[in-house]
């Protein structure tokens, strides 16, 4: 996760607070992967991200929170569901073979 923000994300890559091994860890583990990539995508995708927010860690921990009331409250989306597809592919592709030292 960190390599994938660290080539793709610049403007994630602005924040101060970067994620360390154990944050992204955690992430990839707690949070649904479809959810992650939409996450990751809105933060890359918002202009004034690093006017408002500090950590990486914890701003994807509380969009994707965020995120999981909306599509709680959707009825059936099917492009929610593929939206955000060819992002959790290459986040996997990304980190397959990856280990975490905690």
């Amino acid at each position: 996760l960190q390599q994938y923000i660290n080539t793709n994300c610049i403007n994630i890559k602005t924040l101060k607070k970067q994620l360390n091994a154990h944050e992204a860890e955690k992430l990839w583990n707690e949070i649904d992967h479809q959810v992650l990539g939409a996450v990751i995508a809105s933060m890359e995708n918002k202009a004034d991200l690093n006017k408002k927010y500090v950590s990486v860690y914890l701003t994807i921990l509380r969009w994707s929170e965020n995120q999981k009331k909306y599509n709680n409250g959707k009825t059936n989306s099917n492009s929610s569901e593929n939206r955000f597809a060819d992002l959790e592919q290459q986040l996997e592709r990304t980190l397959q073979g990856t280990k975490f030292d905690i």
